[in-house]
């Protein structure tokens, strides 16, 4: 009996336990992964390098060693180890989730895409966190959130994905957030946190196209102690309202989604059209058989 009680006990505390993972890794950064998940890891492992060099050609900051990037399988897992971690629950939407502060990265697995091609942006992404991360921990200087978010969405290349909101017709009729919602919206859910990704992201790129150390330097400025409003203003000779609002102004110039918008409604109009002509078809044929059945009863009834 005593063995029975032993034996369970045990099988119960396995079961509790997380499964330990296997590693792979370079100088710098290492890579755990459940034995099954191995491709998707070395897939991670790869990406760090060439990310890391863009972090420090674009940004101008050194990631320092060890880094962990941990790969969790789906959504249960990333909160299970974020919960074990730091006691936080992470958004439901996350495929990636740096931990400040920690060195620490968490990068799902079971992401779409065949090949998994969104392997890059999302380890690009992250190390951007965990870079600034580093830089403010040396600096003391914060950076605002979703100036931090643009910044890593604009190294991690996704202009316009297909699951970014376009953000030009919001431009054009008023819609977008406030610069002073912004920061805030990254809790608000995943709706209001996908449009201030969007909007962080293109302004991030705004600034950018004025010239190539033009991040670079808005960056260095506020980790040198400036607030973004005196970061840009040194960098480009704008302050940040002037620049956010010609930001706006750019994106409501170009009008070229109506071309699209307007060919999506008309194929609309026309498919309710061609499905309203189906019905009324259908419907005056019913009436033409039931007349029929009505008449040839009659003529029945007569007969009778």
């Amino acid at each position: 009996m005593r063995a029975l009680v032993v034996a369970w006990l045990l099988l119960f505390a396995s079961q509790d336990r997380p499964a330990s993972r296997d590693t792979v890794s370079n100088d710098w950064c290492r890579v755990e992964f459940h034995a099954a998940d191995r491709a998707r890891a070395l897939e991670f492992l790869t990406a760090t390098r060439p990310a890391r060099a863009r972090i420090q050609e674009r940004l101008g900051l050194e990631i320092a060693g060890p880094v962990r990037v941990i790969a969790v399988r789906d959504q249960d897992e990333m909160r299970s180890e974020l919960m074990a971690l730091t006691g936080q629950e992470p958004p439901d939407w996350a495929g990636g989730l740096a931990l400040d502060g920690r060195d620490i990265v968490l990068v799902r697995t079971d992401l779409p895409g065949d090949p998994f091609d969104r392997v890059d942006a999302i380890i690009t992404h992250e190390l951007t966190h965990v870079a600034i991360s580093q830089a403010v921990a040396k600096s003391g200087k914060p950076v605002p959130r979703w100036f931090e978010e643009g910044i890593a969405q604009w190294m991690a290349g996704r202009a316009r994905p297909l699951d970014v909101p376009d953000l030009r017709p919001g431009a054009t009729f008023g819609w977008l957030l406030r610069l002073s919602e912004m920061n805030a919206a990254f809790s608000h859910g995943e709706g209001a946190a996908s449009r201030a990704y969007a909007q962080a992201e293109s302004f991030v790129r705004f600034l950018g196209r004025r010239g190539s150390a033009t991040v670079k330097g808005v960056l260095g400025a506020v980790l040198d102690g400036l607030d973004l409003d005196s970061a840009i203003r040194a960098t480009t000779g704008s302050g940040l309202e002037t620049t956010w609002v010609a930001w706006q102004v750019e994106l409501a110039s170009d009008r070229t989604w109506m071309v699209t918008t307007g060919i999506e409604i008309a194929i609309a109009v026309l498919i309710l059209v061609a499905v309203a002509l189906g019905v009324g078809r259908i419907l005056r044929r019913k009436r033409t058989i039931e007349a029929k059945w009505q008449a040839e009863g009659a003529e029945v009834e007569d007969v009778e």
